[in-house]
């Protein structure tokens, strides 16, 4: 027969849990909220770009810090969240601009959390995020390709990585202010 204490220590664990279950899915919320609201406000406040359908992608700076400090499985489901939901808000739900937008989310971070963790730490928040914004725009490309299949849609690359780098280094180098803010609160 059990003992009256491990039946409370069963349920004093328990509601630990409950508890961090309920902590870790309001973060989640407040990052996805906060990935929506930093892609709104880049599209209704900076001017876009020289080259067409090219953007500062703040919104990855979120994607960053919630990589590092909740995981690749949080990240990657705030990371097409925000795809979806934007694209809903903004009204390119399944339109052409959405695939590109939906496979540049899907192998930047993708590729932000195979770079962590085969890195094991020595490339920065910086460097990871430069390689996620280099990913995020040859798989935009690649998928906005069958749309219009036309071999000079491949010299618009190397003018996508020009503006990649300062991209990433910038998403990068706010990402990891971030994380360390958000670590030092945590300790």
């Amino acid at each position: 027969m059990p003992s009256l204490d491990s039946g409370r220590t069963k349920r004093s664990a328990n509601r630990r849990a409950r508890r961090e279950s309920i902590r870790h899915l309001s973060r989640t919320a407040l990052y996805l909220a906060l990935a929506l609201t930093v892609h709104a406000l880049e599209n209704a406040i900076l001017p876009p770009l020289p080259i067409p359908g090219v953007r500062l992608g703040l919104a990855n700076m979120v994607i960053l810090t919630v990589l590092y400090t909740e995981g690749f499985k949080t990240a990657f489901l705030i990371s097409i969240s925000r795809v979806f939901l934007g694209s809903f808000f903004s009204g390119t739900f399944l339109g052409i601009a959405f695939w590109p937008t939906l496979a540049g989310a899907v192998t930047s971070t993708l590729t932000m959390a195979a770079v962590r963790l085969f890195s094991q730490s020595k490339v920065s928040p910086v460097g990871v995020s430069v390689m996620g914004a280099l990913a995020h725009n040859i798989s935009q490309l690649a998928a906005i390709y069958p749309f219009f299949p036309n071999a000079g849609l491949l010299y618009y690359l190397p003018f996508l990585f020009l503006l990649a780098v300062p991209a990433g280094l910038l998403t990068g180098i706010v990402g990891r202010k971030i994380i360390v803010a958000l670590d030092a609160t945590r300790t």
